[in-house]
Formats: structure tokens, C-alpha cells, sequence
């Protein structure tokens, strides 16, 4: 797997992160068909689909969540990493140590620990679990694939889509995300290169977005292809594309939306330029966002969370949350 290196550039000041509220929540992650919601107070409350448990937080004080297709993972204050719901692949099976931050897949989940390494586990059919050493700033999970941000500067992705290592910009990045990808996994973004993929032989190819460290949003293919992004500076970016079969055929959802600097959601359509950013219907000022297929949930100021488009995640969010 070839990795291009990132040019280090001037990086600008940014506005401070919003205050934390008095109450409610800090932070909302959204999964397949369930959503949660770190506390002010630290505790985790979950909604929505609870078949495999999704709905089931340990008690305890934690210092971040995040939502995957079917499960869950926290980081405790210690640091101690804990996952709940789906574990057909083991992917809540965390492993002891200490950690800063944690992303959540489709089937899997990786961590970065206080020295900078990524640990990942859960299901490793296309590799995703399979993290490269070193030292390393952010990491993000994908349905099937990984992506992170080296020390350095270099941005690197591994799974389904690692090729997206090879369209990587240039300029300093702040953040990089995976995206979350259906059924059949990366094969369905080969359709923004105008490929048929009908009959699923159209060759594999990443796709990933980032925030450079002067705000902007860049999105890119693994052949070097810039996407459409909405113009503006933004401190957080949550994407998903999600492809399910039905009885009419293949659905596709995309989802991609960021927050900016000044609160705003910003969601967008990267192959169609002319489309009108929109979000999901909420037009205030957020300090969070998680999105999912079709839906979006994000934390106003208040610490009360607001949720548009459709399925468990939005239609059901504890009243004591609204």
C-alpha cells in the first residue's frame, strides 16, 4: 500500500471549542438504528433499536461515545475503552489499556492510546483491523475500512478503500474520516466516477474527507479526484454512505455533514455540485454532530439534542434529551 506525505503548511488560529452546557448532553453519536448521547454528568443514555443490545450503557463516568452499525464504544475516564451491543466479530470485545480517543465501524472498532499506536478489533475480513505502527493524531472507522492521521502529517487508510491513502491532498489536515459503507462495502463510492456497478465488477476504489487545519473540508478518490465540498471553515465532520438491498433494489443513503466554526450544519451532496447544501432540517447552532444513514443528530448549546431526517435515531431521543 503506497502513502503519500502530507506537506506541513502554516496552520491558522481557530475559534475556541463552545463552552460546555449546564445540563443534557455533550456529544451524540448515531448508529444504523440506534443513537447516544454522552451526559454533561459523564453517563451514556442510548435510543433506539435495541435487538443485540445497542441500547445497553454500562453506568459509570466516560469521557467520549461512539456509535457503529450495531454496537457501541466509550472510553471511561481512566481511559479504559468498553463496547456494547453486536459482537458476532468481536467487535466489543475492547482490549485492556489506556486511550485517548476511539472510532467505531460496521463491524469493527480501533483506538488511539496515550503513547499515539492504534489498537483495533472485531471483524478483519478486508483487513480494516489491520493497523499500520507508528504515532499517530486521529483515527476514524469506516463500515469495512480505517483511516488516520500520522504524527507527520501523512494520512493513511487501510481496509476496503486503502487506496484512498493514494489520492491524499496536499496541505496540512487536522482530521481525516473514513467513510461507512454498505453491504457489499467501498465498491458502491465507485459510482461517483460514473461506473455501473450493476453486476459488482467495478474495481475498488477509497474515498475519504478531512478538515484541513485551516478549516476547509477536501474530499477525495484514490485516483486523485476532488469531490464537492461546501465552502466555509468547520471544526467536525461525520460522514456515512450506506447501500441496502430491498425489495425494489439497491437503496443508497449518503450522508455528509459537517458542522462549522460558527455552529451551523452543513450537509452536502459530493458529486453534485449545483445541490443546495441543507440539514436535515436543523437550523441552529450546534456544538456537536453524529451523522447516520439518512439521519442526523447534533447538540445544541443548551445541551438538549436535535435529530432530522428519519429512523430510530431521530424519532425516539429521551424526552429529558429534547
Amino acid at each position: 500500500m503506497a502513502a503519500i506525505v502530507v506537506a506541513v503548511v502554516l496552520t491558522l488560529p481557530r475559534d475556541p471549542e463552545p463552552e460546555p452546557p449546564a445540563s443534557g448532553a455533550l456529544e451524540v453519536s448515531v448508529g444504523a438504528g440506534h443513537g447516544c448521547a454522552l451526559r454533561v454528568s459523564g453517563g451514556i443514555v442510548c435510543w433506539g433499536e435495541n435487538d443485540v443490545g445497542q441500547l445497553d450503557a454500562p453506568a459509570g463516568i466516560f469521557r467520549t461515545v461512539a456509535a457503529g452499525l450495531s454496537h457501541t464504544c466509550a472510553l471511561r475516564e481512566s481511559g479504559e475503552a468498553v463496547c456494547w451491543g453486536a459482537n458476532g466479530t468481536g467487535q466489543s470485545d475492547a482490549p485492556a489499556g489506556r486511550f485517548r480517543a476511539i472510532a467505531v465501524g460496521g463491524h469493527h472498532a480501533c483506538a488511539l492510546d496515550e503513547s499515539g499506536g492504534i489498537a483495533c478489533w472485531g471483524s478483519n475480513g478486508f483487513g480494516q483491523t489491520d493497523a499500520p505502527p507508528g504515532v499517530y493524531r486521529t483515527v476514524s472507522a469506516g463500515r469495512d475500512s480505517t483511516c488516520a492521521l500520522r504524527q507527520s502529517g501523512e494520512v493513511i487508510c487501510w481496509g476496503v478503500g486503502s487506496d484512498a491513502t493514494a489520492g491524499t491532498p496536499d496541505g496540512r489536515l487536522r482530521f481525516v474520516s473514513a467513510t461507512t459503507t454498505g453491504q457489499r462495502g467501498n465498491a458502491i463510492v465507485c459510482r461517483y466516477d460514473g461506473v455501473d456497478d450493476d453486476d459488482g465488477d467495478c474495481d475498488d476504489d477509497g474515498l475519504a474527507c478531512a478538515i484541513r487545519e485551516s478549516g476547509e473540508i477536501v474530499c477525495w478518490m484514490a485516483s486523485g479526484r476532488r469531490l464537492h465540498a461546501p465552502p466555509g471553515k468547520f471544526r467536525a465532520l461525520s460522514m456515512n454512505i450506506d447501500e441496502r438491498e430491498t425489495d425494489i433494489g439497491l437503496i443508497v443513503h449518503d450522508t455528509f455533514c459537517a458542522l462549522r466554526e460558527t455552529g451551523e450544519i452543513a450537509c452536502w451532496d459530493p458529486v453534485d455540485a449545483e445541490m443546495a447544501v441543507y440539514g436535515y432540517g436543523l437550523e441552529e447552532r450546534y456544538r456537536s454532530l453524529g451523522a447516520s444513514s439518512g439521519s442526523l443528530c447534533a447538540v445544541l448549546h443548551s445541551g438538549a439534542v436535535d435529530c432530522g431526517g428519519y429512523g430510530p435515531p431521530v424519532a425516539s431521543v429521551p424526552p429529558d434529551l429534547r
